[in-house]
This record gives structure tokens, C-alpha cells and sequence, in this order.
């Protein structure tokens, strides 16, 4: 996969599903695409797309919401703790499903 969770830090999100649904593609949009004929994810697996039977966009975006906590290095002091209590608040499951959905 040509992933980069580092991509994510150098832009501001907002503290918002949407605003982790946007960090989710700036750490994967070339790996992942959704089809909605099939109201599923496809992984790209390097030389071709497949359907996710195992829950790999799952991974990513929990992944991704772990990688907020680095997000909380380059703000200012006052900002930091916003972005760590949105980053514990983005762990739950219907937050993680807005995300992906």
C-alpha cells in the first residue's frame, strides 16, 4: 500500500466525523475506494482492487483516529487538549462507523 500517516499532519482537520472521514483519505484515498453499486470498500492490494471481507477499512480508520494524538504535536498548547478529547471521543464505534459511512 502506498499509505502515509504522516500526510494527515500537515493539514487542520475539523474535530468532526466528517473532518476524520477527510483524514482518513488524506492517510489512504489511494488504497481504498468505495463502491456503491456494492454498498461496500475496495483495497487496492498493489495490482488490483478487491472487496474488503476483512474489514481493513475498519483498521485504517481506527488507525487514522490514533494518529490524531500526533495531529496534537504541532498545535499550540490551547488547542492541544480540543484535539485529544476529540481523538479519545473518535474511538467509539458509532464514531468510527460515521467516518467510513
Amino acid at each position: 500500500m502506498k499509505t502515509d500517516a504522516n500526510k494527515a499532519k500537515k493539514k487542520t482537520f475539523n474535530l468532526t466525523p466528517y473532518g476524520n472521514a477527510e483524514r482518513l483519505v488524506a492517510n489512504y484515498g489511494d488504497d481504498i475506494l468505495y463502491c456503491n453499486d456494492w454498498k461496500g470498500w475496495l483495497i487496492w492490494k498493489g495490482n488490483r482492487w478487491e472487496r474488503d471481507k476483512t474489514n481493513e477499512i475498519m483498521r485504517m480508520a481506527k488507525k487514522t483516529i490514533r494518529d490524531i494524538e500526533k495531529e496534537a504535536e504541532y498545535v499550540p498548547n490551547e488547542e492541544r487538549l480540543g484535539i485529544l478529547k476529540h481523538a479519545q471521543k473518535s474511538e467509539t464505534k458509532r464514531q468510527l462507523d460515521d467516518m467510513i459511512s
